[in-house]
């Protein structure tokens, strides 16, 4: 195994001098990548403060990924887990942080379902959106509960003309995408539809996926509106449970998200921001053979106003202030009965942040104040700071954070016959310096971070309720190269982790003692060549069918898709997920796709 690693990052290396040195290098290419997330504001990647993901519309569409957690390994700060086929129950750790202290945001709105701990990411397709952006590290100054290890948002894809994707693949799979984009003037009509039905290499392992996109922006001088709706319906079937075969378990999931989005330009320096969203999430999970839970069912009806006013009024600064408002009903059910139903689930917050930029300094100050309808306040500080310098055109840029974060207890854990209604927030506090350099088409960076969580929440075997008791340290160091030319890009990454029980010391389950990542991006004439893989390190897991903690391998799973243009309006493409065909866990106890080839064509009018 280690032999194709090191064969696999020296081709990388390799096929990207090649074909690199025959190109002339382009200047400042970073300061054309923009992210939105870190501060709410747009600002270039080189002049971000956190340590940060950054997945273009360019590496979307040279891997297309089969979903969102595919789309995930691309992040040089993210471990995306599936429990065995695709379409299976995704989990995403942020350096480490568990995937219920990530919030995930569809273009600035929260998709977190109160009804359940942990977001299941395999039902969102990658192809519906033209950027993914991951900021590491607490978040909540900003984005409130459950920002607790970082925070992703999906920006989606601005569409333009008439286009088909088809592609079909091993065992009968197949998918399709359509997307239609109308102009006019100022406003912009975008709609896309992704489907999939793939598959799996086990018995009751099919997914069968669709998502829906509909966007239209009205603009003029003073406001703009851009109303979207988007819809997920999936259904999956689930191979194994408890690490048996399980022949009849099924889950089928839908997601509404309806939001308008509202922006009025008061001057040059200033706007004002309102979003008001519903967003209804229904989740079902049957197995007639199960006898630990044949049933479970929840659904959640989330209302959420939300409003920002943005200012420049002296020279260097900006100004951020604030508020949410969040309201929720949820209902849960199983085999036995009805655990709530319409339980209300309601907060309100308010946030600043104070900006200071000049060539030289970099400040960002953020404070936050939730309240929810059964908890006491909390506040979320975050302190930002970072110098410039300039050496032989060589930007160096040292930087420190200091945040905290939570996460509000959800209505499972203090409604339900097993929740307590004494629960306080869970709690986080991160310390990071690094440094980050950069000349013209070079991005390097390195980070060391070490965070603390507090009050995490446990299940009590004596009250058979759940607690406040849990402490857990993770503390690392993380590295990323960026290397462009042209179109060209390679990107390769390493994460170092350290995560443990600070009570009982014992290492945090599925948490990997180090990780590696690259992807090689080349254009030459009409092909695009993608290759990419990573190398998971050892990590400790649960053996479900024998109940202990068990030492998981370590894996390396390769992939590489072949694009190439016939012409402007018509292309083909390959892509092979597992190129050394592996056998290895994610998860422990469910087995990973084998080689899996796919091919397809894409047509645009």
């Amino acid at each position: 195994m280690y032999k194709k690693i090191i064969v696999s990052f020296l081709i990388l290396f390799h096929s990207f001098l090649l074909f690199s040195s025959k190109s002339k290098e382009k200047k400042n290419q970073f300061k054309e990548e923009i992210i939105v997330t870190a501060t709410l504001t747009e600002e270039s990647i080189l002049n971000v403060i956190d340590s940060f993901s950054l997945i273009t519309k360019k590496e979307l569409n040279s891997l297309k990924p089969l979903n969102l957690s595919e789309a995930l390994s691309l992040s040089s700060s993210t471990l995306s887990l599936s429990s065995g086929a695709y379409g299976q129950f995704s989990s995403v750790f942020i350096r480490g942080a568990s995937s219920k202290h990530t919030v995930l945001l569809i273009n600035g709105v929260k998709i977190n379902d109160p009804a359940s701990l942990s977001f299941d990411y395999s039902p969102i397709s990658a192809d519906t959106f033209q950027q993914i952006e991951i900021v590491n590290g607490p978040q909540s100054s900003l984005y409130g509960s459950e920002a607790m290890g970082g925070v992703i948002n999906l920006i989606p894809e601005k569409t333009n003309g008439f286009s088909l994707t088809l592609f079909g693949g091993k065992n009968s799979s197949f998918g399709e995408k359509v997307s239609f984009g109308k102009r006019f003037g100022k406003n912009t009509l975008s709609l896309i539809y992704s489907g999939k039905k793939i598959k799996g290499d086990f018995t009751n392992s099919d997914f069968d996926n669709k998502n829906i996109y509909f966007n239209w922006d009205i603009e003029n001088k003073k406001f703009s509106l851009s109303p979207f709706f988007y819809y997920v319906s999936s259904s999956t079937g689930i191979p194994f449970n408890y690490g048996f075969p399980s022949p009849n378990r099924k889950s089928t999931t839908e997601m509404n998200l309806l939001a308008f989005p509202f922006k009025y330009k008061l001057s040059e320096k200033s706007f004002f921001d309102l979003n008001l969203s519903f967003y209804k999430r229904d989740y079902t999970l049957k197995d007639p053979d199960a006898f630990w839970g044949s049933f479970y069912h929840s659904k959640s009806d989330n209302y959420q106003l939300s409003s920002k006013f943005v200012a420049s009024p002296f020279k260097n600064t900006t100004s951020l202030f604030g508020f949410e408002l969040f309201k929720s009903k949820i209902t849960e059910e199983t085999e036995s009965g009805f655990s709530f139903i319409d339980e209300n689930y309601n907060s309100f917050s308010f946030f600043g942040e104070q900006l200071y930029r000049t060539e030289r300094l970099n400040l960002a100050l953020g404070l936050r104040y939730d309240k929810f309808s059964e908890f006491d306040g909390y506040l979320s500080p975050k302190i930002s700071v970072s110098y410039n310098l300039l050496s032989n055109k060589i930007l160096i840029s040292p930087y420190f954070i200091f945040s905290k974060g939570f996460r509000a207890p959800k209505v499972s854990e203090f409604a339900s016959p097993w929740g307590s209604p004494s629960l306080k927030p869970e709690k986080s506090l991160n310390y990071e310096t690094g440094v980050k350099f950069a000349k013209n088409n070079i991005l390097l960076t390195f980070s060391l971070f070490n965070t603390k969580y507090e009050d995490l929440i446990t299940f009590d075997f004596i009250t058979y309720k759940l607690k406040n008791s849990g402490e857990d340290k993770i503390k690392g160091f993380s590295s990323s190269l960026t290397y462009m030319f042209k179109n060209n890009k390679l990107s390769i990454s390493f994460l170092k982790l350290s995560s443990k029980n600070a009570v009982t010391g014992e290492e945090l389950l599925r948490r990997p003692s180090f990780i590696l990542k690259g992807s090689l991006n080349i254009f030459y004439k009409r092909l695009n060549i993608f290759f990419g893989g990573r190398y998971v390190g050892e990590r400790k897991d649960f053996d479900e069918k024998n109940f202990t903690v068990v030492d998981a391998e370590s894996f390396s799973v390769f992939y590489l898709n072949l694009n190439f243009a016939i012409s402007k309006n018509l292309s083909f493409f390959a892509k092979i997920n597992n190129v050394f065909n592996e056998k290895y866990y994610e998860i422990y106890g469910y087995p990973s796709p084998k080689r899996w080839l796919f091919g397809g064509v894409n047509i645009k009018l």
